[in-house]
């Protein structure tokens, strides 16, 4: 069926607003992409930011305290200097009174553990280059280094006056201070490593921070999860680089780095992998509603399309445009689309408002069904376009019962006139030829004409004198007829 063009307009019209309303679905689709991505790298951004002041606040705090404890014990070392006597003791010379060496060296080991209370030390005493001890050494020291304390701790001092040191044969839950006291003896004290729990800043509060103290690689206290004497992990070794003073961040993990004594360091690390994790739910939550709205703005667009569609105007409350059977306008629309053209006709104009009738509808019905109603109705419909102009309103006025309003208008009007009676014809040899399919039998029709402006200019008594021409035409075997004043109606 051909379409009138108004109806080729809109649907042009209605291909541009789809076109434009599938541009609008991708469109939304990426804003929500990008509040998802903003969302996540944003929330990522200041929590990063916040996490990253949080660890340097803490590892700098952690970095201050273990250097305040460690110089107490330093500091409590040097008390021992105060004594000329006890520094210039050698329990190593031979030569020594034996009497006298055993007067001093209890003097001393009083004089040790009186100082070793004032910091709750483990050891607190003087080696001496015989491997021979005195003050406050304890057995566990002594079973650690196989009582060869002073060769393994001489080893290790390699020239220089004081050190700290931890790990010896694994053991990293004793710490040692070491200071060179004269040729032949070696000042030793330690302490466990548990008492750095009163030092290190509480992380129970944040299960997703560690704060450790570290020497080569290895872990002398963790406030996380992480055992003493186990190596540092891999990801964050990596991340420092070996470098000090520095504050790292990458994808999933916040690290800063301080020095401490004798080149140990203070780490606070972060895993952010749980907080990632949350920001990327908030980031699909994010998504999630803004494609919810989109939804919902897509689905007004569509009922608006749909309201807008020739094919479906129902969802207004108005009626729908076209007949599912036919493919032609509805009778309400065709006599809106009638008597629009009306209004806006020009003077000499001749345009024919033509009622094509089947007369043996109800033969048909009786005989074959609605479904043979309906095909009736589809044959006539096509026969309908292929003779009347695109141009042309045609449609559906009610069952078996067709309206068209073809426009002849031409300067010469006897023109006009002849080329409106020569579609009349046309129409009337197609609808005598027309049948069902299967040889069931002809369709029959009747044609009346009434012409505007000649019979009127007024729609409903356009009509009226088509439909009586058309009953005229019914009497007369199908012939059409044109609707005359002067005769009532007569025969063209």
């Amino acid at each position: 069926m051909k379409n009138a063009v108004e109806y080729e307009i809109y649907q042009t019209v209605k291909q541009v607003r789809n076109h434009i309303l599938r541009i609008h679905i991708a469109v939304l689709f990426a804003t929500a992409v990008l509040i998802f991505a903003c969302t996540v790298f944003y929330c990522n951004k200041i929590s990063a930011k916040k996490e990253s002041e949080l660890c340097t606040a803490l590892n700098t705090q952690t970095e201050q305290n273990v250097s305040a404890f460690l110089k107490k014990l330093e500091d409590t070392s040097k008390l021992i200097f105060s004594n000329d006597k006890y520094v210039s003791y050698n329990a190593a010379d031979t030569s020594n009174d034996e009497y006298d060496s055993i007067g001093v060296e209890n003097d001393m080991t009083d004089y040790f553990v009186s100082l070793s209370v004032m910091g709750n030390y483990t050891d607190f005493g003087m080696v001496y280059s015989n491997n021979h001890t005195v003050g406050k050494i304890t057995d566990g020291t002594r079973d650690l280094y196989s009582d060869k304390i002073y060769d393994a701790v001489k080893e290790k001092l390699d020239g220089e006056k004081t050190l700290w040191l931890t790990g010896y044969n694994g053991d990293y839950t004793r710490i040692y201070f070491a200071r060179r006291v004269n040729p032949d003896a070696i000042f030793l004290s330690s302490f466990f490593s548990t008492e750095f729990d009163s030092i290190f800043f509480s992380t129970a509060n944040y299960s997703d921070i560690s704060v450790m103290l570290c020497a080569d690689d290895k872990i002398i206290y963790s406030s996380g999860s992480e055992s003493p004497g186990s190596k540092i992990d891999k990801d964050i070794s990596d991340l420092i680089a070996g470098d000090s003073n520095v504050t790292v961040i990458n994808a999933k993990t916040i690290c800063v780095a301080d020095d401490c004594a004798d080149g140990w360091q203070i780490i606070t690390k972060t895993d952010m992998s749980d907080k990632i994790g949350s920001y990327k739910r908030t980031g699909v939550m994010c998504f999630a509603i803004t494609c919810a709205m989109c939804i919902i703005h897509l689905l007004i667009s569509f009922a608006v399309v749909a309201r807008k569609n020739p094919e479906n105007i129902s969802a207004s409350g108005r009626l729908n445009k076209l007949d599912g059977a036919t493919g032609l306008y509805t009778a309400e629309y065709t006599e809106n689309a009638i008597m629009d053209k009306i209004e806006t006709c020009i003077t000499g104009s001749t345009i024919a408002l033509v009622i094509v009738r089947i007369t043996n509808l109800d033969l048909i019905k009786l005989n074959y069904g609605e479904e043979a109603v309906g095909e009736a109705q589809r044959k006539v419909s096509e026969i309908i376009g292929s003779v009347f102009k695109n141009e042309d309103i045609y449609g559906l006025l009610e069952e078996g019962e067709f309206i068209v309003f073809a426009d002849f208008t031409n300067y010469d009007l006897f023109k006009a006139h002849d080329d409106m009676k020569k579609s009349l014809r046309s129409l009337c040899a197609m609808l005598g030829e027309c049948g069902l399919d299967k040889d069931r039998g002809y369709i029959r029709a009747a044609v009346g004409a009434s012409v505007y402006p000649d019979c009127s200019n007024d729609y409903d008594e356009l009509l009226e004198c088509a439909e009586k021409a058309a009953a005229q035409s019914a009497d007369n075997d199908g012939k059409y007829e044109i609707y005359a004043k002067e005769k009532d109606h007569s025969k063209a």
